[in-house]
């Protein structure tokens, strides 16, 4: 807490909001331990406001010097578990561990994790490309690629590719860590060929090992114009007859008749 204590201090005194957040560390390596006196004792650690950003980043400057030097100051694991947040008030909410009665002496808390590593799928990715079905040859048509992780674990080394034929439209892109339910979106856009070409067109993702297509057809730029044309020939004629009055008979004209 002292370490925590001092960070918030130096933080608020420079204008960067700060604040504390107690909770539980867990690690199985006893050498990454930060030191105490019982066996099993809350952690706390400070979390800063980054403005750019818009969110608040944790760090951990007492395992930065408990654990021989590695770096929890610009990342921090998924092990550190949050019970409590202390913003404008230092001492509530109580976190788990503060109810005990004052003669107990036990653990303050007992936080046990599975052995067992939950199985993940096959597939732990959702690929889905956003493009119309049909386009106009010449003109610019945007879509997007969406990669989705619907597990509840992380996939580590996402590495994403985007191309299409007959168009040559090649994306590539690398996301070290995906986390769980997290998302990454790639826009794209493309020209299919000139105003009077047409044909079929394809596009493939490739996320790791899983393969995705997207099949769009391709018109000519002329075939605005032949459906726009009779549509526009009947609105013409229709108008004309609507519009026509008829002629009122005469006494010539009978006569002539």
């Amino acid at each position: 807490m002292e370490f925590t204590d001092l960070f918030i201090a130096i933080a608020r005194a420079a204008g960067i909001p700060a604040r504390e957040v107690i909770g539980y560390a867990y690690t199985t390596n006893t050498k990454l331990r930060p030191l105490s006196l019982v066996t099993d004792v809350l952690h706390s650690w400070p979390e800063y406001y980054d403005t750019e950003r818009g969110q608040w980043i944790p760090v951990d400057p007492t395992w930065a010097d408990t654990t021989g030097g590695i770096d929890y100051f610009s990342k921090l694991d998924f092990n550190h578990i949050a019970f409590a947040i202390h913003g404008e008030n230092s001492e509530y909410p109580y976190p788990a561990g503060f109810y005990r009665k004052p003669d107990k002496t036990t653990r303050d808390v007992t936080v046990t994790f599975a052995d067992i590593i939950p199985e993940t799928s096959s597939k732990p990715l959702d690929v889905s490309i956003a493009f119309p079905a049909s386009v106009i040859a010449g003109f610019e048509t945007k879509g997007t690629v969406k990669i989705t992780n619907r597990t509840g674990a992380s996939v580590e080394g996402v590495n994403v590719s985007v191309q299409s034929t007959p168009v040559d439209v090649a994306l590539f892109r690398t996301e070290k860590v995906l986390p769980p339910f997290g998302t990454v979106t790639m826009p794209f856009a493309l020209t299919s060929g000139d105003y009077f070409s047409g044909g079929k067109g394809r596009i493939v993702t490739a996320v790791n090992d899983q393969i995705s297509t997207h099949q769009f057809s391709i018109r000519p730029a002329v075939w605005l114009l032949l459906p726009g044309g009779i549509v526009a020939g009947v609105a013409i004629v229709a108008l004309l007859l609507i519009t026509k009055k008829p002629r009122k008979l005469r006494a010539s004209d009978i006569m002539q008749q």
